[in-house]
């Protein structure tokens, strides 16, 4: 993802719409280099005082900054920030629940990046990231519950990634990186929450009154480095081997992982490719992502996920192009998860006895997708594809679908491109997502 690059001296937009207002000015410095500044403002918060008031008054904004300048021939240096600023008052439509959040994060970072033409390359990359969120609301729900919280969090995150790259005979590249990062935080969470009902579920509360008080300053850092060799580009065959190795620290747990991955793609004839590709993938826990609202103040090990996919691609000439795609991915050392029973859209969803603990021993996703797309280099493209998948989680001693599994999903879509307009038709259909009856 890169941000707008400006192409004249000077330069500017402006836009409204129903979900925000704002523009962005910028210009190319002469000789190599540009400026770019953007701001918005959410609107969402005007459109409800005329259709709804009473569901509440989110206000959104966002500014981000870039100056980037050439240091000779090889060398671009840019210094950018982000900051997003919400403050969300919601209420549900009875008026039963009521909560104000407010957030701030903000990014800053400088980038150093070097390319020396066909002897490689490289980049390094020095930010900081900083969170803060409070949040603050009360239930009243007749028969159901009743309950108050506050929820106050700071994270502060530094981080240094430093890569390159250098490729050598035959089309083969070596790439390598390393990355440090420092995490610190802090929360500060109490609620209350009384119950007029029970459920007899494994995981949901299991008494009539609950109450907590969870105050945490964790801290750690992450460290990881990677190394990838990629032979044969250009030919029939062509390989991408890697390994990376991360070293976790969090609030006393200490964790060293490798992920091996590997790739091959084979083109047997023109206009045929097949792919074949097989990885191990970790994701440690984040300072920010510690699950205390609720009750949860562990610091987990990482999940891990064993991950294989093999597709074939054939041209079918006349701008038509057939895709076939299947994988699956087996997942382990998962961390629990917490979701609402019977409804999913709380405005605060830990205060509800229906709240329950999802804890799987592992779990598997796999699917299919056939696809057929037409892009004949003109002013008319297409698309069409048709995918069945499935993910099931194991809870001792079945499997249990996840809550967000649907089998069958079909989409299609055509655009039509004009010298000064385009137009768009896009379509989505998917099977319904599985529901437990509750008793």
């Amino acid at each position: 993802i890169r941000s707008v690059q400006p192409t004249e001296p000077f330069e500017g937009r402006v836009s409204a719409s129903l979900f925000n207002a704002g523009g962005r000015i910028g210009g190319r410095f002469a000789g190599c280099g540009d400026w770019l500044v953007s701001a918005r403002r959410g609107t969402l918060d005007l459109v409800l005082e005329v259709a709804n008031p009473d569901l509440g008054r989110p206000v959104y904004a966002d500014l981000y900054g870039r100056v980037e300048r050439c240091v000779g021939d090889a060398l671009r240096v840019s210094a950018n920030a982000l900051v997003f600023d919400d403050d969300l008052v919601v209420n549900d439509v009875d008026q039963e629940e009521r909560a104000r959040a407010g957030y701030r994060d903000q990014y800053y970072w400088l980038r150093f990046d070097y390319g020396a033409g066909g002897d490689g390359g490289g980049r390094l990359l020095a930010s900081r990231t900083r969170l803060a969120s409070t949040r603050m609301g009360e239930a009243d729900l007749p028969g159901i519950g009743r309950g108050a919280l506050r929820d106050r969090r700071d994270f502060t995150i530094d981080s240094i990634v430093a890569e390159g790259w250098w490729p050598f005979a035959g089309g083969s590249v070596v790439e390598a990186g390393a990355e440090w990062r420092h995490m610190r935080g802090s929360y500060r969470y109490r609620d209350s929450a009384d119950f007029d009902l029970l459920f007899d579920l494994p995981g949901a509360p299991d008494a009539p009154a609950r109450s907590r008080d969870i105050a945490l300053r964790p801290r750690g850092d992450h460290v990881g480095a990677y190394l990838t060799l990629g032979t044969g580009r250009g030919g029939p065959f062509a390989a991408d081997l890697g390994l990376r190795w991360d070293q976790h620290s969090l609030a006393g747990l200490d964790q060293d992982v490798l992920s091996p991955r590997a790739m091959i793609l084979w083109s047997p004839a023109a206009g045929t490719r097949l792919r074949l590709g097989w990885g191990r993938f970790f994701q440690t826990q984040s300072v920010d992502e510690l699950q205390v609202s609720d009750g949860d103040a562990t610091v987990h090990r990482a999940q891990r996920a064993d991950q294989l996919v093999a597709s074939i691609e054939r041209t079918l000439g006349r701008g038509f192009e057939l895709r076939l795609e299947g994988y699956r991915k087996a997942y382990r050392h998962l961390r629990p998860r917490y979701e609402n029973l019977l409804e999913s859209l709380f405005v605060l969803p830990e205060l509800k006895p229906d709240r329950i603990r999802i804890d799987p021993s592992s779990a598997t996703a796999k699917g299919l997708e056939l696809s057929l797309g037409y892009d004949a280099g003109e002013s008319l493209t297409g698309w069409a594809s048709y995918s069945w998948s499935s993910v099931d989680d194991r809870i001792s001693p079945s499997l249990t679908r996840r809550a967000w599994d649907h089998a069958h999903s079909v989409g299609a879509g055509i655009a039509r491109r004009g010298p000064r307009w385009e137009f768009t038709l896009a379509a989505l259909w998917h099977s319904g997502w599985p529901s437990t009856e509750v008793e």
